[in-house]
């Protein structure tokens, strides 16, 4: 297959099989540490509030729900968002009953080597070395920058007026290298998988002007785009200025690659069409969209991020300018693709720092040719012709962040840390939601875990992500008003108002819960030694926001 041999299936495996149990240890040491009355919830510390958005959808599949809808928003909204990915989860959560953290990773963990051969695909085009090209692999997937070096040197800033993360990109930002991906989610696996494969097969349209393979770009692009279209600037871009550069640098224009180019955006762009038609007139979409703000933060943190991966590409690109490296049509494609990745997350695009993913590939492979360079001009042979020390080398100038990223993980579920487990009682309780409120019917969440009502019971939640919930700072705001209220009038116009069909209660969390008791319009229907569970008399219990299809 793609004129693999035995030796280059071996790697892929055993690449894949390490990436395999390195990831699943956090998780599997979790879940053996659990403290008794407690599950495990499958998180880690970058982004967790996102792992429960991801929880959503795989809950709404398994309950037969194939079109997604926004769990974390009470507004009226029409469940017709397609997302292969997910729908593949939540099937085979579906199919053999399993829980949504337990087929979460089991698919993470699944989609590990179809990246790892297609990024295999892509390195074999530009580096043709056996021992380079596994070099290379092993940098891509196990390497980042220096943001764990440079931890007790900084401090992360950000406020409620400057929302821009001051923070190494390394360790937070999950698009930007491929071992936080791999970390982070399925579909960020996939993500990554899919880019290489679109932009291998671009590659190859480019070079041989062969419609099949703009076709398959196309293809690549079109099922990439449906799950996750943050990237289409990055691809559109990067081939759009690299076909004229490659005209430029032979000096003629190829209408037949025109053409196949051309074929690639059209069937590519179905999708970006798709998502702009949602954006364009489902009101909760559009507004989720305005609101997902990730911006980029200063150049330091991402030069930080990449460490020196950037450091040696920018040397390669300087060698590369002075013709020390000779340019051809494939390091041209790394320049283009360089020199983009650093003006792509500068875009003004509210969702800036999204667009870093991809840009650690260009940045591998110029390293790549930089101590190639070096190596054909006697420098730090030994380096090189000795595995121990070339492996000390690449841990303390490549890995030292994915491994801080790994370990801290360790060190919080070997703490027994509560953030990353969830009573029974609470679990208890968030069943009873999943069985007795219908879809559509909008819970209004006095806990601390409120994400956990859309993850593990499918159902709607007032507030609960502010990239999520629509008008998120209001109703964060409000939430906090009613949990402190002690106006019963008030109370009952607010969820009047509101539409609240339920209010869920964390006994923990809010002080005097006993009040509700005591209003006339709020019926006790479910309680245990954590949680109370009130029905709303008034609400519009037959009234479903969420129309699935």
């Amino acid at each position: 297959m793609m004129g693999l041999k035995k030796e280059e299936w071996r790697l892929i495996i055993i690449i894949s099989l390490v990436l395999i149990l390195i990831t699943v240890l956090p998780f599997l040491f979790g879940y053996l540490k659990t403290p008794p009355g407690k599950e495990s919830l499958g998180i880690h510390a970058i982004a967790p509030g996102d792992i429960f958005v991801y929880y959503s959808y795989i809950e709404q599949i398994k309950q037969g729900h194939y079109f997604l809808g926004d769990l974390f928003t009470a507004e009226l909204q029409p469940a017709h968002i397609f997302n292969w990915v997910w729908l593949w989860v939540g099937l085979i959560a579906r199919t053999f009953n399993l829980g949504v953290a337990l087929s979460f990773h089991l698919c993470r963990l699944l989609c590990i080597p179809f990246l790892v051969f297609s990024a295999y695909l892509l390195i074999k085009v530009f580096i043709a070395d056996w021992f380079w090209r596994r070099l290379s692999l092993i940098l891509l997937f196990f390497g980042a920058g220096v943001g764990a070096w440079s931890v007790p040197f900084l401090r992360s800033v950000t406020s409620p007026l400057d929302p821009v993360y001051r923070w190494p990109l390394d360790l937070w930002a999950a698009e930007s290298n491929v071992f936080l991906s791999i970390f982070q989610s399925p579909h960020f696996i996939l993500s990554w998988c899919f880019l290489f494969l679109t932009f291998y097969f671009l590659l190859r349209g480019f070079w041989s002007s062969k419609m099949g393979s703009f076709l398959a770009a196309g293809i690549t692009g079109l099922v990439l785009f449906n799950f996750h279209p943050y990237h289409a600037p990055t691809i559109y871009l990067v081939s759009g200025v690299y076909l004229v550069a490659m005209f430029i640098y032979e000096r003629k224009i190829e209408w037949q690659k025109i053409i196949g180019y051309v074929l690639f955006l059209l069937i590519s762009g179905i999708s970006v069409f798709y998502h702009y038609f949602l954006i364009r007139f489902d009101h909760v979409i559009g507004a989720r969209a305005i609101q997902n703000f990730t911006p980029t933060p200063p150049l330091l943190y991402v030069i930080l991020g990449f460490g020196f991966l950037f450091i040696f590409s920018l040397l390669a690109f300087w060698l590369i300018l002075k013709r020390k490296i000779k340019l051809d049509k494939k390091i041209l494609f790394l320049v283009v693709w360089f020199l983009c990745g650093l003006a792509l997350v500068y875009l003004p695009f509210n969702f800036q720092s999204r667009l870093a993913e991809g840009w650690q590939l260009p940045l591998t492979i110029l390293t790549i040719y930089f101590f190639i360079y070096l190596k054909d001009h006697g420098w730090f042979q030994s380096i090189f012709n000795l595995p121990v020390i070339l492996a000390f080398f690449l841990l303390l100038f490549f890995g030292f962040s994915p491994l801080f990223n790994l370990t801290r993980d360790l060190k919080y579920y070997w703490d027994q840390d509560p953030a990353f487990y969830v009573d029974k009682d609470n679990l208890a309780a968030i069943d009873w939601l999943k069985n007795k409120v219908e879809p559509g019917q909008t819970t209004l969440p006095l806990s601390n875990r409120s994400s956990f009502v859309p993850a593990f019971a499918g159902r709607s939640i007032y507030f609960g992500h502010y990239h999520e919930t629509i008008d998120a700072t209001r109703k964060a705001f409000n939430l906090i008003w009613f949990a402190k209220n002690d106006d019963a009038t008030a109370a009952r116009k607010f969820l009047v108002r509101e539409k609240i069909d339920y209010v869920f209660v964390d006994r923990g969390a809010i002080k005097n819960s006993e009040r509700f008791r005591q209003w006339d319009f709020l019926s006790l229907v479910y309680e245990n030694s954590d949680e109370l569970i009130y029905r709303f008399t008034e609400g519009a219990n037959s009234n479903s926001r969420l129309q699935n299809k």
